[in-house]
C-alpha cells in the first residue's frame, strides 16, 4: 500500500473518533496544535498573509489601479481573530479560565504604549508642518 503522512496508509481503516474532517489536516495534527505549540513565536506563513493583507490595503489607497483593499482589511481581521483564538485557548488550557479583564489589559500595555507614541509624533509634526485652519 502507499503510504500517506507519517501513520496513515491509502485504503486502511482506523477508527472514525480519531478522523475529524474539520480538524485534522493532511499531517495528522489538529490544524491548531502547531500555533499552541509555539507560543509566542512568530509563525511565518501567519507574518505572510499580515503582509499580503497590508500591502493590499497600501495598494488601494496609493491608487494604483488596485481596487481590492477591502480583502486585504477582511484577511487581516481573520488572521487576528485566528490569533486572539490561539492566545485565549492556550489560557483556558492553562489555567481552565478566561480572564477577559487580563486579556484586555496585556492587550493595552502592548498596544498603547505604540499608540500614544504615534499620537505625540502626530500632533507635534501637524503643529510644525500644516498652516492653522
Amino acid at each position: 500500500m502507499t503510504r500517506m503522512g507519517p501513520n496513515r496508509q491509502i485504503g486502511s481503516s482506523f477508527p472514525a473518533e480519531q478522523y475529524k474532517p474539520s480538524l485534522i489536516g493532511h499531517t495528522g495534527r489538529c490544524m491548531g496544535e502547531r500555533s499552541t505549540k509555539r507560543s509566542g513565536a512568530l509563525i511565518p506563513e501567519i507574518e505572510g498573509l499580515r503582509a499580503v493583507a497590508v500591502l493590499t490595503v497600501l495598494l488601494y489607497h496609493a491608487h494604483l489601479g488596485f481596487s481590492g483593499g477591502y480583502v486585504g482589511v477582511d484577511v487581516f481581521f481573520v488572521v487576528s481573530g485566528f490569533l486572539i483564538s490561539g492566545l485565549l485557548l492556550r489560557e483556558f488550557e492553562g489555567s481552565g479560565r478566561i480572564s477577559l479583564r487580563e486579556f484586555y489589559a496585556r492587550r493595552a500595555r502592548r498596544l498603547l504604549p505604540a499608540a500614544a507614541l504615534v499620537l505625540v509624533v502626530t500632533l507635534v509634526l501637524s503643529n510644525r508642518l500644516l498652516d492653522p485652519i
